[in-house]
C-alpha cells in the first residue's frame, strides 16, 4: 500500500465516521473528532517512513532530533536557514494534503513550543514554563461553587508543571511567586497559597499508587456540593472510612436543555478497531477516544 493510497484510505474512513467536510490543513483533523489521535498517529508513521527512506535515498540533510507531540514537532536543525527552508518544501512535497509551517527561536534563543519555553545555553536547551503574552493570569474565583479542596489543586497542578518543566532553580521560584500572586488576586487566603506554595512536593509513582489503594479500601458516597456544608460533612464522615464524592446537581439548565447524547453499545472507547481495505490488507490500530462502530 502506498503513501497517496493508505492515507486516502484512512481519510476516507475518517469522514465516514464524522460525518464532516474535508478540511484541506491535514495536519489540524476537527479537534472533537474521536478519529484524531489515530489519524495524526497513522499519518505519522507513514509520513516519517517515507522521509527516511527519501533522505537516505538522496543524501538529504536531516535534523539533529525530531521529537513529535499531537501534530507540533520539535525540531532541532543544525545546517543553518536555507537548508531548513529546504527541508520545510521538502516535506510539504511529499504529499498534497501535507503543508507543514515552521517557528524559528527568537533573537534570545528562545522557541516556545506548546506551554514549554526552550532556550539554547551553550547547546543545551533550558526550559521553563511559557504563557502567551495575551495570558491573563485569571483563574476560577476562590468564591465559586466548587469544592475548597477542587480549588486548591488547581494550584498544586500548576505547581507540579512548574517542577516537572523548569530546569533551573532560578526559574522555578519565579514562577511559584507568579503563582503565588495571581491566585491571591482571586480571592484565595494568602495562608493558604504560602503553605501549599511552600510545602509542595510532587508525589512519586509508589505514593500515587498507595494514595489510589487506599481510596479503593474506603465506602463511597456521592452528594451534590452545598458551600459551608459539605466541607465539613466529608471531614466527619471520613473519620467514619467514607470518601465523600462530590458531584454537580440539578441546574436550570440540566432541566430545560440537555443535549449530550445518549452513549449506546456501538459507541465506546479503549479499543482497538480493525480497518480493512479494498485492497485486501488490514490496518489495525487503538484509541482511547469515543469509537462509533
Amino acid at each position: 500500500m502506498t503513501l497517496s493510497s493508505s492515507l486516502e484510505f484512512v481519510w476516507k474512513h475518517i469522514l465516514k465516521h464524522m460525518k464532516a467536510t474535508y478540511s484541506h490543513r491535514l495536519m489540524d483533523p476537527p479537534l472533537e473528532s474521536p478519529f484524531q489521535d489515530v489519524f495524526v498517529e497513522f499519518l505519522s508513521l507513514i509520513l516519517r517512513r517515507n522521509l527516511s527512506y527519501t533522505m537516505l535515498t538522496l543524501r538529504f540533510s536531516c535534523p539533529l532530533q525530531w521529537k513529535r507531540a499531537e501534530d507540533d514537532v520539535y525540531c532541532i536543525w543544525q545546517h543553518g536557514p536555507r537548508k531548513a527552508d529546504m527541508f520545510l518544501n521538502f516535506i510539504n512535497s511529499r504529499h498534497l494534503w501535507i503543508k507543514w509551517t515552521k517557528e524559528m527561536q527568537n533573537e534570545q534563543q528562545i522557541l516556545p513550543f506548546l506551554d514549554v519555553s526552550i532556550q539554547l545555553e551553550n547547546n543545551q536547551p533550558i526550559t521553563k514554563v511559557y504563557r502567551k503574552s495575551t495570558h491573563t493570569l485569571r483563574y476560577s474565583h476562590f468564591r465559586s461553587n466548587r469544592p475548597k479542596e477542587d480549588q486548591l489543586n488547581n494550584l498544586k497542578g500548576l505547581l507540579h508543571r512548574a517542577e516537572k518543566i523548569c530546569d533551573r532553580e532560578c526559574d522555578k521560584v519565579e514562577e511559584k511567586q507568579l503563582l503565588s500572586n495571581a491566585f491571591i488576586a482571586c480571592g484565595f487566603p494568602i495562608s493558604d497559597v504560602d503553605r501549599i506554595v511552600q510545602n509542595y512536593k510532587p508525589k512519586t509513582e509508589e505514593e500515587k499508587l498507595q494514595e489510589r489503594e487506599n481510596l479503593n479500601k474506603l465506602d463511597k458516597m456521592y452528594l451534590p456540593y452545598i458551600p459551608r456544608v459539605s466541607n465539613k460533612l466529608k471531614k466527619q464522615l471520613r473519620k467514619l472510612n467514607i470518601h465523600v464524592v462530590f458531584k454537580r446537581g440539578r441546574t436550570i439548565g440540566s432541566i430545560l436543555c440537555n443535549n449530550k447524547p445518549k452513549n449506546t453499545n456501538d459507541k465506546r472507547k479503549n479499543v482497538i478497531y480493525r480497518i480493512p481495505c479494498e485492497c485486501g490488507m488490514v490496518y489495525f490500530g487503538e484509541t482511547g477516544q469515543w469509537f462509533d462502530a
